[in-house]
């Protein structure tokens, strides 16, 4: 029971209200349609049960930040204790149901579901002349970007705008708009401004952000919430929140030939993305190694904890922790130094596209050359000396040396898809380039810039990039899983390309020539027959011709497969337990490096 009277009347406050009080939108689906819809569908203010600490209850409109704040101590709210479980393993027994009229939180058996080859029983390693197993849990990670949650919203008469800290406002939009279908009739806008950091937290929308266009329309007035730290430690999204089991089997020889994954996923009270994330766990399940036979299980679970949502990397460095973890511990069990394991084990470069035994089609790699530049750098031969030394002197203060290589899934056709790219050219001769994918941080700006600007011959400062608007960019699927310059790049890359070779056929008829033989001069941007620059047309001449002179690509759609070694040295003290980190050496396949200071940034960034 809520009684909010005594807030009501609070100065400067114009309403509490509650899920009973609210004649519009009460359920945000989610954004995954393989759920059971109890678990699917979030209440946008808690309908009679509160499932886990910092669901929304109810909201307080005021005129300030600080009266609201002081209302929402006034609400008196009278709970009915249920059971709980907060454990994923035991929620995972079903011993206490949130759902009751569900029977069970397990939200997805990803075996079931065909997403999983499913586990045989010990049979599978048979053969095998070392059997190991270990369970590693990763715990759950808070985004905490710079800039908490942030919202903002307003009507011009039956058109929606809202403003948003987010990363996918196109699709905050396709969650939202039909919440209002019918009170939106004008249209429904979603701009994202600077985006203080997101990592995977601010990819969705939240129950916050539906409910405002309904708080604004009831004030009549543009209505703007942001949330505390507190606030959004409790209740933004969190990531990981993984328990694996895994089995490595192999030859005494270091030949690793079998590798079994379980994966329990802690979904939260609600299935949000971080409950479909094992998927992507699955499919990296074999890491940089050739293990010709693998088994894997996934199972995501409720439990009342906040939802999980993406973050950084999403499901894919689980999958690398752990095999990493399991080919340490088979080099250990047999004796065998763990890089040198890794290079018997690893994909071999010539074979690449290669196939691994999950499915996963591996486009390129070449793990053992970014295993020796690392080790290289980490003067590798020199630590393992002085390893050696310590131990047998029995110092207190001992060295510790740890080796992983991984492989990344990047953009990608699931969940990402293409992204949306479109270049024009304006009256002036100058550049506006529109993108689906935005920047909170990875510097779009510039590095979208000098794709175009190398593809049409202009300087950088002629090109505007715009980004983060619903109404201005036809479409887009947002920034998240490392697919900004890959996919987006990409689309500004091909759309610029066109619009060249729209531009030359102007050209051509206005130099008098075949299309053939004009040529773009990429130094000074200008159109000439091959051969004769003197004579030649400027991209302004151009545009005075041409009626619309723009191209839009969402075409690219493959996935690409970086990967990297790390070597890290400790120092660990026996008799304190400390441990120090020395130095951290890490070899990345970055691609193409469009601007190199912009890559050092987001080194030193993350």
């Amino acid at each position: 029971v809520v009684d909010a009277s005594e807030a009501s009347t609070m100065p400067g406050v114009a309403g509490v209200f509650t899920a009973a009080d609210l004649d519009g939108p009460t359920i945000l689906q989610g954004q995954v349609p393989m759920f059971p819809e109890a678990m699917l569908n979030r209440p946008i203010l808690a309908i009679d049960t509160v499932r886990f600490v910092g669901e929304c209850i109810a909201v307080v409109l005021s005129e300030t930040p600080e009266e609201g704040a002081d209302a929402a101590e006034a609400v008196s709210i009278d709970y009915e204790p249920l059971p709980v479980v907060v454990d994923m393993e035991e929620a995972a027994t079903d011993s206490v149901l949130i759902y009751e009229e569900i029977g069970t939180n397990i939200a997805a058996d990803f075996s079931a579901l065909g997403m999983a080859t499913g586990v045989t029983d010990d049979s599978f390693f048979e053969g095998c002349e070392v059997v190991l197993s270990g369970r590693v849990p990763h715990q759950r990670t808070a985004p905490a970007p710079l800039e908490p949650r942030s919202t903002a919203a307003t009507w011009e008469g039956d058109k929606a705008i809202m403003w948003m800290s987010n990363q996918a406002p196109h699709g905050v939009k396709g969650a939202l708009e039909p919440l209002y279908a019918e009170q939106a009739k004008g249209g429904f806008q979603v701009i994202v401004p600077d985006v203080g950091g997101g990592f995977g937290g601010k990819i969705p929308p939240y129950p916050e952000d539906a409910l405002l266009p309904w708080l604004a329309a009831k004030a009549g007035r543009p209505v703007r919430w942001f949330e505390t730290r507190t606030e959004n430690l409790l209740a933004m999204g969190p990531g990981r929140a993984h328990v694996h089991r895994f089995t490595i089997g192999g030859n005494k020889d270091g030949n690793i030939t079998h590798y079994r994954l379980e994966v329990l996923a802690d979904s939260g009270a609600y299935t949000r993305l971080g409950a479909f994330l094992p998927m992507f766990t699955l499919i990296m399940s074999s890491g940089v190694y050739d293990i010709p036979n693998i088994e894997t299980a996934a199972r995501s679970v409720v439990t009342n904890t906040t939802p999980t949502e993406a973050y950084r990397g999403a499901g894919r460095p689980e999958a690398a922790l752990t095999i990493e973890r399991a080919v340490d511990m088979f080099a250990a069990e047999i004796g065998m130094d763990a890089a040198e394991i890794r290079r018997k084990n690893y994909l071999q470069a010539p074979d690449f596209p290669v196939s691994t035994a999950v499915g996963t089609e591996y486009d390129s790699g070449d793990y053992e050359k970014s295993l020796e530049l690392a080790l290289e750098a980490a003067g590798y031969s020199d630590l393992r000396a002085e390893q050696t030394r310590r131990r047998e002197s029995e110092e207190v203060v001992q060295l510790g040396i740890g080796i992983a290589t991984y492989v990344e899934i990047t953009a990608g056709p699931a969940p990402g898809g293409a992204e949306y790219g479109k270049v024009e050219i304006t009256a002036e001769g100058k550049a506006r380039i529109f993108s689906g994918s935005l920047s909170h941080g990875q510097s779009h700006q510039t590095t979208f810039a000098m794709i175009a600007a190398d593809q049409l011959g202009m300087d950088i400062e002629d090109i505007e990039l715009i980004q983060g608007d619903t109404d201005q960019v036809a479409e887009g699927v947002g920034t998240f899983g490392s697919r900004s310059t890959q996919l987006g790049g990409s689309s500004i890359h091909r759309a610029a390309g066109e619009v060249v070779e729209s531009a030359k056929q102007i050209a051509a008829d206005l130099l008098e020539a075949n299309v053939d033989d004009i040529v773009l001069d990429h130094s000074n941007g200008t159109f000439h027959v091959s051969g004769t620059p003197a004579v030649n047309k400027t991209w302004a001449d151009i545009a005075e011709e041409a009626d619309d002179l723009s191209s839009e690509s969402n075409e690219q759609t493959k996935c690409s497969y970086p990967f990297g070694t790390h070597v890290a040295v400790v120092e660990i003290d026996t008799e304190t337990g400390g441990v120090t980190l020395d130095r951290m050496i890490t070899c990345d396949d970055a691609g193409t490096i469009i601007n190199p200071m912009i890559v050092e940034g987001q080194v030193h960034g993350g």
